[in-house]
């Protein structure tokens, strides 16, 4: 799923900040927050209407525009851009990657133990969501 998420929005991220397609930011932002809101509430209510590495190749696209409004708003030289994207998308993995492999064991060993860490987590993550896309989308 991480490297689903990160191929997605490579493909954006390149094709916003070399011009070829943008989007709002605010449009981007709102969809942004609502694409965490809809992972949330497929958490909440136990239900996937597809499997999820498609889900979050598609979210992957969404984020991808958001992340290139922060690239262009650093403007920079148009010659390194292309390292630039490659360096930006390694260390968003590498970033993913290291982030699961410290959560992922302690996740793993709170659900064991019987504390149900999944409900609250994506209710509280879902409340932010919400929150989120109505500060964007009706600011």
């Amino acid at each position: 799923m991480i490297t689903s998420f990160t191929v997605a929005h490579s493909i954006t991220l390149a094709l916003a900040t070399f011009g070829a397609v943008t989007l709002p930011s605010r449009l981007t932002e709102s969809l942004i927050a609502v694409s965490i809101g809809y992972i949330a509430a497929e958490n909440l209510l136990d239900f996937r209407v597809m499997p999820r590495y498609y889900v979050t190749f598609f979210f992957g696209l969404i984020h991808g525009f958001g992340f290139s409004n922060v690239l262009r708003d650093m403007q920079l030289p148009r010659s390194g851009l292309a390292l630039s994207l490659f360096s930006f998308n390694a260390g968003v993995e590498i970033g993913q990657i290291v982030i699961v492999l410290l959560i992922f064991p302690l996740v793993r060993d709170l659900i064991s133990s019987g504390w149900r860490i999944k409900p609250a987590v994506s209710a509280g993550i879902g409340c932010l969501a919400v929150y989120w896309f109505a500060q964007r989308a009706f600011a």
